[in-house]
């Protein structure tokens, strides 16, 4: 059993490197792990695999979890993409992510069981799985005034119209950021104050009284009036 050893990661490294890039299915991913299994016990499983994928000091083999691995390299390419250097892979996953602000996208309110669906974008498979295992880090579910008042209002599974998320940059420049950004210290609505009056076209306008609205359905506007 000695080629489960982790300080021997040679007999991975080619699947490693595939991850990087490829789109892994479902039927693929079931197929790996049946082979993987079935040069451990030329048959059934005989033991419960999360047990074998535990340390030897826990009673396991180290066994590769295929799954943790594919979303690792998920994560991995998110993180990079983020990190400040140019690369021209980076254009493409610019020009797919435009419509919701690009790297700003996995500042906003993703949530741990995130839905795509959610987002008025289209992205090929491999990119949407790299934005569903970056989501699955994040726990956050505020719940007092200041946590959801604090909270991005962009791209907010909570702030929803038509059943997606809303991006604008121009609402973004004019520091409409956070939910707390949509009403003055009195909680009460900016938008029909100057200088948002009068700076706003009158789509915008729409489209931030519709945000509002959403905000006084879900309680979050009288959680600004609390904080």
């Amino acid at each position: 059993m000695e080629k489960y050893n982790s300080s021997n990661p040679l007999p991975y490294r080619r699947f490693y490197i595939g991850l990087r890039s490829c789109q892994i299915e479902k039927n693929s991913l079931k197929k790996i792990n049946t082979l993987l299994y079935f040069f451990v016990w030329r048959g059934k499983d005989k033991v419960r695999r999360s047990v074998l994928i535990s340390s030897t000091e826990k009673g396991g083999l180290k066994m590769p979890d295929v799954e943790s691995m594919i979303s690792t390299q998920r994560i991995i390419c998110i993180k990079r993409y983020l990190f400040p250097s140019a690369a021209s892979w980076k254009f493409l996953l610019d020009f797919y992510l435009r419509k919701v602000g690009g790297k700003f996208l996995f500042h906003c309110n993703l949530a741990c069981k995130f839905d795509y669906s959610k987002l008025s974008i289209s992205l090929p498979v491999f990119y949407k799985e790299c934005i569903l295992s970056w989501a699955s880090l994040t726990d956050n579910n505020p719940s007092s005034p200041s946590e959801i008042s604090n909270q991005i209002l962009w791209n907010n599974r909570f702030i929803c119209i038509n059943s997606c998320s809303v991006f604008n940059q121009k609402l973004i420049d004019s520091d409409l950021v956070t939910v707390s950004d949509v009403y003055d210290t009195n909680g009460e609505f900016k938008g029909f104050k100057e200088p948002l009056r009068s700076n706003l076209s009158p789509t915008d306008h729409y489209l931030l009284f519709s945000l509002h609205m959403q905000c006084s359905s879900t309680g979050m506007a009288q959680s600004v009036k609390s904080k």
